[in-house]
């Protein structure tokens, strides 16, 4: 789960060639999966543990990778306090 959040975890090309039809693309079930795997397991469970607060910075990013990148950004600044 952490190659979600950390970019290890590559997307796959969202559509390939048709093996029956080389001239069509189709639906690639591997970005499928990758893709409910990032937004119902990772996206979901981020989302559902963030505050009201939280949830504003996070709005409308697509993938876990961009909501974990813009939380650190927010929350990781190294500072004299910590």
């Amino acid at each position: 789960m952490e190659g979600f959040l950390t970019g290890s975890t590559h997307v796959p090309p969202s559509h390939i060639v048709d093996p029956a039809d080389p001239q069509q693309l189709i639906s690639n079930p591997k970005f499928e999966s990758w893709r409910r795997s990032d937004r119902l397991i990772i996206k979901g469970w981020i989302i559902g543990t963030s505050s009201e607060n939280v949830l504003g910075l996070v709005v409308g990013l697509n993938s876990s990778q961009e909501i974990w990148s813009t939380l650190v950004d927010a929350f990781a600044q190294e500072s004299q306090e910590r």
